[in-house]
């Protein structure tokens, strides 16, 4: 993060995860510039991080807070970690009180969620710009709530937020905002990028890939299962990308990586589904049972109510349907979300894989 150059850095839940020592660590080793005006240390009572900092910017004082969610992280940040979370807006309140004394701007990193960030603008009177984040939403351009402009780009370093304002502002239209996407357009920081390929290499050292094990028998909820019965719609889906979803990740050398798993795997972490390659060979990609999902929880019940009936040849599905839970677009925005597929058209999307 040091080579990122950020002015401030606000801290939340999986951060505090990893404890008080670590933080300060951290901290100190590379000269990280933490704000938060609501997180405190248990032993002490005292905040753990600067509570604002001001800067200096072509003659104007800008000053910028942090704040983090007080009910998630009481969930998240177990006592051991030696952090207290304390009320968000409580306590910007009394930074804004405290910056608009010498400040000609004030910007708030606020880590509760757009909706929660909305909801803290509306108590909290004087924030000029708010930088929201949790839960990944990717606002395309700034929200206005009266005179604050309210942005968030996203999570996990995919989009690029920019405001640009003028000082001093006497409307509304002179703040602008749109959001970059970091893609392969924009070339990468030779530092940053062997870093990247660094901790890739010694990730796949710690957790090899290991040989997918020879089955004998394979799991009902695997495409194999479903194909004695539906082999024309079987041939449709080996056309898609939905059956190719692995290999993309192994191409893009993530198949070691359990965030991206979940979405190239079928029911990735659920009872039945994949778990590592080693285990669950079958269950690569994106197979039938990750969208057709049973109605009894358990695929042996559709395919014993079937079996020995062989393959509909007029389209008749002879009641196979009851059997499963309609696919809607809730279906797909599991993975299809904000984050991952900004620009996701529902019917475009489900026209491509149809069958």
């Amino acid at each position: 993060m040091s080579l990122l150059d950020y002015d401030a850095i606000n801290l939340a839940e999986k951060d505090l995860q990893y404890g008080h020592e670590f933080l300060r660590e951290m901290r100190e080793q590379h000269n990280l510039s933490f704000v938060s005006a609501n997180v405190y240390e248990t032993a002490t009572g005292k905040l753990f991080a600067k509570p604002h900092i001001i800067k200096k910017i072509n003659g104007w004082k800008v000053g910028i807070f942090g704040v983090t969610m007080e009910e998630r992280a009481a969930r998240m940040v177990p006592p051991e970690t030696g952090f207290e979370i304390r009320d968000p807006v409580a306590a910007a309140k009394n930074q804004v009180q405290t910056l608009k004394q010498e400040c000609d701007l004030i910007i708030g990193l606020v880590h509760v969620g757009i909706n929660n960030s909305i909801q803290l603008v509306e108590q909290v009177e004087g924030i000029d710009i708010i930088i929201s984040g949790h839960f990944g939403t990717h606002l395309r351009k700034p929200h206005r709530v009266g005179d604050t402009v309210v942005m968030q780009p996203g999570s996990k370093g995919k989009y690029l937020g920019q405001l640009d304002f003028q000082l001093p502002s006497d409307g509304k239209s002179n703040v602008y905002g749109k959001t970059v996407a970091l893609n392969s357009k924009i070339s990468d920081d030779a530092e940053l990028a062997r870093l990247v390929k660094e901790y890739d290499e010694e990730v796949l050292l710690t957790f090899p890939l290991e040989s997918p094990k020879a089955k004998t028998q394979y799991s009902l909820f695997s495409q194999r299962a479903c194909i004695t019965c539906h082999f024309k719609q079987h041939n449709q889906w080996r056309a898609t990308l939905h059956s190719h979803a692995w290999e993309t990740l192994v191409e893009e050398k993530q198949a070691h990586n359990p965030e991206c798993q979940k979405c190239h795997t079928t029911m990735s972490g659920e009872p039945n589904g994949f778990t590592r390659l080693a285990e669950t060979p079958d269950l690569v990609s994106v197979q039938c049972a990750e969208c057709h999902r049973p109605v009894a929880k358990d695929m042996a019940t559709h395919i014993n109510r079937f079996r020995g009936r062989g393959r509909s040849t007029n389209g008749e599905t002879n009641g196979a349907t009851k059997d499963f839970k309609p696919i809607t677009e809730e279906t797909c925005r599991k993975c299809h979300n904000e984050e991952n597929t900004p620009h996701f058209d529902y019917a475009e999307f489900r026209a491509k894989i149809t069958h």
